[in-house]
């Protein structure tokens, strides 16, 4: 897995360049944003060992609680969206 330095950007969110999302409507980015947050979830869950190195246990924790956060995000602005129409 790649390590990013930036863990606020769509890459280390998602998995994804920011132009991944650019013939999207807002409700499928969205969609889309919630799944791939969840695969990434999942990758990251996978890889993180207590054997690691500490330093790089840690980074990938911090890196997982931020997805969290997006997806829990993004799942709040979904709602909002479906209550909205």
């Amino acid at each position: 897995m790649e390590r990013i330095k930036d863990f606020k950007s769509t890459f280390s969110l998602y998995g994804v360049k920011p132009i991944y999302f650019k013939d999207m409507l807002y409700y499928e980015a969205i969609n889309e944003k919630i799944k791939l947050s969840k695969i990434k979830i999942k990758e990251i869950n996978e890889e993180l060992d207590y054997s690691l190195p500490e330093d790089e246990y840690k980074i990938l924790n911090h890196q997982l609680r931020l997805i969290e956060k997006a997806l829990e995000f993004n799942e709040q602005l979904l709602d909002e969206y479906k209550r909205s129409k």
